[in-house]
């Protein structure tokens, strides 16, 4: 059976401004490690990219910041932490959303997929 992924092509792992990111000497070879999401952004337009998966809050917040996501899904787990870290970090302005639909699995995990409302600021 093939590996499902949700991404087609290469794959940019942003790395913190206070982390570093080495990849084993195996690494798939679509695999490039950005600094910044402006980096991402220019090396997602020399490869014409028009559908990319983000993940992870500070790096999805980061892309919201510059009006980078259309359609984000929200994915949750059936566990309560009782602390942890946001999924969404400071962000300029609120961003409105509106609901396109969930979808939930057998394990209970549900995922939850928006549409980011332009020009909608507060």
């Amino acid at each position: 059976m093939p590996e499902h992924r949700p991404w087609k092509g290469a794959v940019f792992i942003p790395a913190s401004v206070d982390g570093f990111i080495a990849l084993p000497d195996n690494a798939d070879a679509r695999v490039t490690v950005v600094r910044s999401v402006t980096e991402a952004q220019r090396l997602l337009d020399l490869d014409a990219a028009t559908g990319v998966y983000v993940d992870g809050g500070r790096v999805l917040t980061g892309f919201l910041r510059h009006d980078l996501i259309d359609e984000p899904t929200v994915a949750r787990a059936p566990v309560l932490l009782g602390r942890g870290l946001p999924l969404f970090h400071e962000l300029p302005h609120e961003i409105r959303l509106i609901h396109r639909g969930t979808s939930t699995s057998d394990t209970g995990m549900t995922s939850t997929r928006y549409e980011v409302v332009r020009g909608a600021h507060r």
